[in-house]
């Protein structure tokens, strides 16, 4: 496999996001026990060419500008799920990000990821819910379903440490309006 991914060995999921540019040869194979005691198996390969991706735009901290909180990953995690809030500025690894020229905000490897009104960091895959607008110093979500409903990421506990951030309607409030630092 590529260098970044990892495949599941139950479901078969892979999941990550590939490090290094080349064409790797990926063999997959299946083994099972038949109902007689005899093994049945097969197998496919195939070659998977990584390309290289999006560009990095911006490298830093993202900061509330009137609030003076930074975008948080809350235990500096790699694994889907993990929980973006704001903290007071660590100078830490957790308060990293990368904005790319495809659109997405990630860390770790992961993307900014709204799933309903919460956002999360989870494994980048393309979709329209990965995809940020930083017009206006505001981080802006388009729902895809319906693009009139222009939603922003909102710091809805208005600067408590610790609160995980949401989308909300754009009020033009001072718990909506960030910066790169």
């Amino acid at each position: 496999m590529p260098p970044g991914l990892t495949i599941n060995e139950y479901t078969g999921l892979i999941s990550g996001t590939p490090t290094r540019v080349g064409s790797y040869a990926v063999t997959v194979t299946e083994s099972e026990q038949g109902f007689d005691g005899g093994t049945i198996s097969g197998s496919a390969t195939f070659t998977w060419t990584v390309s290289s991706g999006p560009a990095v735009v911006y490298s830093g901290t993202i900061r509330l500008t009137q609030i003076g909180l930074y975008l948080d990953d809350r235990h500096n995690s790699s694994a889907n799920g993990a929980i973006v809030q704001v903290w007071q500025r660590t100078g830490g690894p957790n308060q990293v990000w990368q904005v790319m020229s495809d659109g997405t905000i990630r860390h770790n490897g992961l993307c900014l990821t709204a799933e309903g009104t919460k956002v999360y960091l989870v494994a980048c895959n393309g979709g329209s819910n990965q995809l940020w607008s930083t017009q206006k110093r505001r981080l802006t979500k388009w729902i895809a379903t319906n693009p009139a409903q222009n939603r922003v990421l909102n710091d809805t506990g208005y600067g408590g440490n610790g609160t995980q951030q949401e989308l909300w309607f754009n009020t033009g409030t001072r718990n909506e309006i960030w910066a790169t630092s």
